[in-house]
């Protein structure tokens, strides 16, 4: 989701405590979460896909018990890399 290489997670909850969030890749199998949403569920998960043509990603995912909505968590922001953050994998 940020572009530095590593494959980040998107987890997308249908029951429990309905959370979406990002799982970013700090490398070496380290990852740190960072919730995006609570509230809504996500059957079968999320996907993500630009859908502005900005060149990023957005978050969309479909609920079950209401199939007929369909859940979009908008991207304006630039994510620095973890390098930029300061943020290091734990050793």
């Amino acid at each position: 989701m940020n572009d530095d290489g590593r494959p980040d997670l998107v987890m997308g909850e249908h029951r429990g405590a309905l959370r979406l969030s990002l799982w970013r890749n700090l490398g070496g199998g380290w990852f740190i979460e960072q919730l995006v949403g609570e509230g809504v569920e996500s059957h079968l998960g999320a996907r993500t896909v630009d859908l502005d043509g900005d060149g990023d990603r957005e978050i969309v995912s479909k609920g079950w018990d209401a199939p007929q909505a369909i859940h979009v968590s908008r991207n304006d922001a630039t994510v620095p890399s973890d390098r930029e953050a300061g943020q290091v994998p734990p050793r």
